[in-house]
């Protein structure tokens, strides 16, 4: 739901462990998040098994806001950009111009989407609201979840339940359970500060994951600051034992931190905020009550076609394969005999011709 979890007015002295336990609104953040985290499964036709592609070391690039009414996220570098080639690996030649990024977010009255480029807009009611559609609410969820998890400070491989602190230095995250189609998996956990610099910044912690294997590492993270800043780390690196991987090193920076509450969303953001003026919109398109439709420029509603599906090639059979291969391997042998006999007949022809004379 849009701005669920906690949420208070920032004041001044708020540090590591009360940003931690009490997550403020966050009227502006710009950070750089690694795009390992995110696993991307396919196949290559139609009921074969899926593959996990190869991970991202990437920094996806993002701005965003996190407030009691809505909230959204530009994303300047994202997975959405790239695509995946078996043959040269991933391709990043349709990354949008500056201005014209992929842009979403929502409000106290539907949550919305801008499309790379600017020219579509698509608005869905939100989740409760008569017409969801979640499909895409996972979307909207995916992308709220990544902005919040950025906010844990690279503690959120145990999940977004309440972090509590037992005493200066350790803590408890609990487990939680989230509701709808998108489910992250929020298992909880328990870890401790382990090093802090001179001026008491958290330079190391350490954390084990709730329901991983006894023998597994705890997850460690380094924090770096940009001279003269308490608060936030500038730097954030997360490493990870990944069972059949091994060491999985995850590399975000935050690059800029405003907390508190912003007067231009009182109500939540809207798409009309970020989009670009210099650009003409060719389609805005509305979920309602399960039927998506587009509104023409004289304000009529007219239900817009779902794009046409070309189903991929099925998987010739192995049956097929081996039929035709037998049919080969047949005629091969039918000219081959045919050859044969065609030779010893010219031949002895050509014995009978040369007889006594």
């Amino acid at each position: 739901m849009v701005g669920a979890g906690p949420g208070y007015a920032a004041d001044e002295d708020t540090d590591f462990r009360k940003f931690l336990a009490e997550t403020p609104w966050i009227r502006r953040i710009v950070y750089r998040r690694s795009l390992s985290y995110e696993r991307v499964g396919a196949a290559d036709r139609p009921g074969a098994p899926e593959e996990l592609l190869p991970r991202l070391h990437v920094l996806g690039e993002y701005e965003g806001a996190w407030q009691p009414k809505g909230w959204y996220l530009r994303c300047f570098m994202d997975i959405l950009y790239p695509l995946y080639s078996p043959q040269t690996g991933w391709l990043f030649t349709n990354v949008p111009e500056p201005g014209l990024e992929y842009v979403i977010g929502a409000n106290e009255e539907y949550q919305w989407r801008i499309s790379p480029g600017h020219a579509v807009v698509t608005i869905d009611p939100l989740p409760g609201r008569p017409g969801h559609v979640g499909s895409m609410g996972i979307v909207h969820a995916h992308y709220e979840s990544q902005l919040r998890r950025m906010l844990r400070l690279g503690l959120d491989l145990m999940g977004l339940g309440r972090l509590a602190w037992q005493d200066e230095r350790s803590f408890t995250v609990e487990p939680s359970v989230l509701t709808g189609a998108y489910k992250w998996p929020n298992p909880g956990g328990i870890g401790e500060i382990v090093r802090l610099d001179e001026l008491g910044r958290p330079l190391e912690v350490v954390y084990q994951v709730r329901g991983s294997a006894p023998d597994t590492p705890p997850v460690r993270v380094l924090y770096s600051y940009k001279e003269g800043v308490r608060f936030p780390p500038h730097g954030i690196l997360v490493f990870e034992e990944v069972p059949g991987e091994g060491l999985v090193v995850h590399t975000n920076y935050i690059d800029e931190l405003v907390m508190g509450l912003d007067p231009q969303a009182s109500r939540g953001y809207y798409p009309e905020q970020f989009r670009s003026t210099r650009v003409p919109l060719s389609r805005l398109l509305v979920w309602s009550n399960l039927t998506r439709y587009e509104i023409t420029r004289d304000g009529q509603w007219t239900p817009a076609p779902a794009p046409a599906y070309e189903p991929l090639p099925e998987e010739v059979s192995s049956r097929f394969v081996r039929n035709v291969l037998f049919g080969v391997v047949m005629l091969g042998l039918l000219a081959a005999g045919w050859m044969w006999w065609r030779f010893r007949r010219v031949a002895g022809g050509r014995s009978g011709d040369a007889g006594p004379s």
